[in-house]
Order: C-alpha cells, then structure tokens, then sequence
C-alpha cells in the first residue's frame, strides 16, 4: 500500500528552507524624506550628494513654470480644495547616483 503523505525529496526541504528564509528577510525602504536624506544624515558626501539633486531638482521645477517665485499666496485665504500638498522625495539608484522628485500627493486630488 501508499502512503497519502507526499514523498520527502531534496528538492521539497530546499523548497521549504528557502520559503523560510524570504519570509524572514525584512523590507528596506529605499526612498528618504528631506529630514531623513539632508537634515538628519551623519554622512557629509551623501548630503552634499542630496543637496545637489534637491537643487537640480528645484531649478527644474522652476525652470518649467510649475511655481510662482514672484507671488505669495496666504494659506487663509485660499479654499482647501484649492492646494494640494506636495513632498521631495530622495533616493539612491543603483548606480549610485542621488535624487531627488518633487511629488503632489496624489491622495488628496480629486477629479472635478
């Protein structure tokens, strides 16, 4: 007679092993807020690194007309629905290279 239970090879107790070891692997965020890439960072190179991609990416920003440097708008005086929040984020790429994105926070728009 067979058994009902699954044969035990090789292959399966790898198959469970490395299962095991994925599931123990923790998750590592690769994007950074400003405090955490530029005023908190001990590492000199790696902020002058994200110093020069927010830069970049600032001149960029105001390069495509995207703000208004001349006007300030009072916060009061506009409606909620009228601002949406934005954020910089930083990275590191793969090749080593630092950036940095100015994002709209796409959770507070609404389609008219």
């Amino acid at each position: 007679m067979h058994s009902l239970e699954p044969p035990r090879s090789k292959k399966r107790i790898h198959l469970i092993a490395a299962v095991k070891a994925v599931k123990s692997i923790k998750a590592f965020r690769t994007t950074l807020r400003y405090d955490e890439a530029i005023r908190y960072n001990k590492s000199n190179e790696e902020k002058e690194k994200y110093t020069e991609a927010y830069h970049k990416e600032v001149s960029q920003v105001i390069k495509m007309n995207a703000w208004e440097t001349d006007k300030y708008y009072d916060r009061n005086s506009m409606g909620s629905k009228n601002m949406i929040s934005s954020v910089l984020i930083f990275n590191r790429k793969r090749d080593g290279t630092h950036k940095a994105r100015f994002v709209a926070r796409g959770e507070i728009q609404h389609p008219r």
